[in-house]
């Protein structure tokens, strides 16, 4: 436990001694503070006149009014970074429910990927029977419609994919931009509530000293620079795993296409096979 410190202070004149836990020179700053309001009311001609007890309340209730103004713009300050925070964990549901989304567009990829081995080994028999005899022709291209319509059924499929994942990513970038927006007119707003809040407290103190204001401002910036910190930082992580996203979406379409043109290519050579038969 910190030992009390007895400071000498002059207060509107007088001498006195004040005890108390905190530092000697806040106890200085404190007794300044006092001193400047003395000298803020001394100028006005009826403050003179008042008694020593009216003085005394006019000047409680002018340092009380200072107290719930600061106090009121600390609860502001602090709804404000709620209301932050409270933005940033929307974004972080929104991704959640990206990925789901994406984890989705992944199984129906795999199940088309499977569908269309399927019909690759389906491609291959037939190319086998094909070699055969002529009694077997019939069955060849009986198997051969059927191995067309699945690869039509897998292209259509395919086509499916590929505009929902346009779609996707269109509406991620949307929100992206939607997003940027949104933080930047948050952030505007709230250096305009910091700009506002040390317009109002140099006003009311433009008489305490320097040393007051100047402590008093640093804090104001420094609060305002750690949450345009945290504020860019959180939209920056978010950006990011966003865009990861759409870069897997589309590696996954151009894999998707190379399977898709093989298939085309063993399609053409069933179809030179069954006219060089003829």
């Amino acid at each position: 436990m910190n030992n009390k410190n007895d400071v000498e202070v002059y207060i509107n004149g007088k001498k006195y001694v004040i005890c108390g836990y905190e530092s000697a020179q806040y106890l200085q700053q404190v007794a300044i503070y006092i001193n400047g309001k003395y000298a803020d009311y001394k100028e006005n001609d009826a403050f003179v006149f008042m008694n020593q007890d009216l003085q005394n309340v006019l000047l409680m209730l002018n340092i009380a009014d200072d107290y719930f103004v600061a106090e009121r713009n600390y609860k502001n300050m602090k709804l404000d970074n709620e209301k932050k925070d409270n933005t940033i964990l929307e974004m972080k549901h929104q991704a959640m429910d990206f990925e789901e989304q994406r984890n989705k567009y992944e199984k129906e990829i795999k199940e088309l990927q499977k569908n269309l081995e399927k019909a690759r080994s389906e491609a291959l028999v037939l190319e086998m029977k094909n070699q055969g005899t002529q009694e077997d022709l019939d069955e060849v291209r009986s198997k051969k419609n059927e191995y067309k319509e699945k690869v039509e059924e897998a292209k259509r499929q395919a086509t499916e994919s590929k505009e929902q994942l346009r779609r996707s990513k269109e509406e991620s970038r949307q929100q992206i931009d939607g997003f940027r927006k949104k933080y930047e007119q948050e952030k505007n707003d709230l250096l305009q509530k910091f700009e506002q809040a040390k317009t109002d407290m140099k006003q009311k103190y433009s008489s305490a000293s320097d040393n007051v204001k100047e402590q008093y401002e640093a804090k104001l910036e420094e609060e305002k620079s750690k949450q345009e910190a945290k504020f860019e930082e959180e939209k920056s992580k978010h950006e990011s795993e966003m865009m990861e996203m759409m870069e897997n979406y589309e590696e996954e379409k151009r894999e998707m296409k190379k399977l898709m043109e093989d298939m085309q290519k063993k399609i053409d050579t069933l179809e030179r096979q069954k006219r060089n038969r003829r």
